[in-house]
């Protein structure tokens, strides 16, 4: 299932979805609440740089090639080996 599965009501989305999920009456399709994506076929909560986290997929920060900066560690989203931490984002290494 995808995110953008059909729907009447709220219930059938957050069976699926979990409880960040919702119905969007306009569309008649399931979508996250915001501060919410969907991630490992479920919406989970948004979480940047520093902010506190319980697992990888919360942590939301993406480079030009839509590839994740950040990983969860120590409980906080944190740039990823291969990154450092610049101007409030990521920033990739460069070998010398």
């Amino acid at each position: 299932m995808t995110i953008q599965e059909p729907c009447e009501e709220t219930l059938q989305c957050t069976e699926s979805f979990g409880y960040t999920s919702f119905c969007d009456q306009s569309q008649h399709v399931c979508s996250c609440t915001a501060n919410n994506h969907f991630a490992n076929g479920k919406c989970v909560v948004s979480v940047t740089l520093r902010g506190a986290c319980e697992e990888n997929i919360q942590c939301l920060l993406y480079d030009a090639n839509n590839q994740t900066m950040l990983e969860c560690i120590n409980s906080v989203c944190a740039c990823k080996d291969g990154y450092k931490e610049e101007n409030n984002s990521c920033g990739k290494l460069v070998a010398l």
